[in-house]
């Protein structure tokens, strides 16, 4: 009977650190659906100034970092832990590329021109 006690608390404890990750995953997720919130109105709605793009790259870098790391310590958690981390670090990713990757406007407009005759 004490083997059965004693496997049941160690399963108990091995559980804190998995209850503790995922719910930091969750966390970090609202952190960073806050961010894209905060893009949406700062970089999309109006446009972005040097120090909004100067905030943007350190922010969305240390958002992906962190998404990257918590992919790691994740694994194996269950599918909605992973489809919250996988989907949003996908979005930060995103925004990264958008803001921080863009096509140069001279190559945009060359691309433009080819395509869209007038």
């Amino acid at each position: 009977m004490e083997a059965v006690a004693s496997a049941t608390n160690m399963e108990t404890q091995a559980a804190e650190p998995r209850n503790f990750i995922r719910d930091t995953v969750f966390r970090w997720s609202l952190l960073a659906r806050k961010f894209l919130d905060l893009e949406r109105r700062e970089m999309l709605e109006k446009e972005p100034t040097a120090n909004d793009l100067k905030f943007h790259r350190k922010t969305c870098k240390t958002l992906v970092k962190i998404g990257r790391m918590y992919q790691a310590l994740a694994a194996d958690f269950d599918a909605a832990t992973r489809t919250e981390l996988d989907s949003r670090l996908w979005q930060l990713e995103e925004s990264w590329r958008q803001f921080q990757e863009a096509m140069p406007e001279a190559e945009a407009d060359a691309l433009v021109a080819k395509y869209f005759r007038e």
